[in-house]
């Protein structure tokens, strides 16, 4: 079983194929994103790509910026929220980098959280994200048959070959690792 690695549209027509609620901020700009983050969550809207790779509503967003206690991440002046992990975690688009970059934010940290480049920009990590999901899917499924653990295992070295085709060492890089 090879995993292909999908493109950007792969993973945009997927994630627009399920139902999403439209990206809206009120008003426009009232939060800073890089435009690539913001043309990302325009086209794709707010809701989870995958269990840690959720797109904030704008109102999500505006509260992330407000209640922030992360003074070191420099929120809205050097890096812009554009998703939230199932656990609080922040992942980040760098606003002085053309391209976007994206960045993990560790909430554990608390006050002493600083974002982490993971190397790859916002279109990658929806391409990032779309690996885990089809990673968790298959998983969920595995679960209801025992005999599929091997081929669960088998699953995550290939997810971890096309991660790794994304941008090599990215599976070192990632916070979040794929289990069998």
């Amino acid at each position: 079983m090879q995993v292909a690695v999908p493109t950007y549209r792969d993973a945009l027509e997927f994630f627009q194929r399920m139902k999403r609620r439209p990206f809206k901020l009120n008003p426009p700009g009232s939060v800073p994103l890089s435009s690539v983050a913001a043309r990302v969550l325009a086209e794709l809207g707010a809701g989870a790509l995958a269990a840690d790779f959720i797109l904030p509503s704008g109102a999500a967003l505006k509260r992330a910026y407000k209640y922030s206690d992360y003074p070191s991440a420099e929120l809205g002046a050097r890096w812009s929220v554009i998703g939230v992990s199932g656990a609080g975690d922040l992942w980040l688009s760098s606003l002085q980098d053309q391209a976007g970059g994206i960045a993990f934010l560790d909430h554990d940290q608390e006050s002493r959280a600083v974002p982490r480049p993971i190397g790859i920009g916002p279109e990658a990590w929806v391409v990032v994200a779309l690996l885990f999901r089809m990673f968790e899917d298959a998983e969920r499924a595995a679960r209801r048959s025992p005999s599929s653990r091997a081929a669960l295992r088998r699953l995550a070295r290939e997810t971890n070959r096309a991660l790794n085709a994304i941008s090599p060492g990215l599976v070192r890089r990632l916070p979040y690792q794929l289990s069998d």
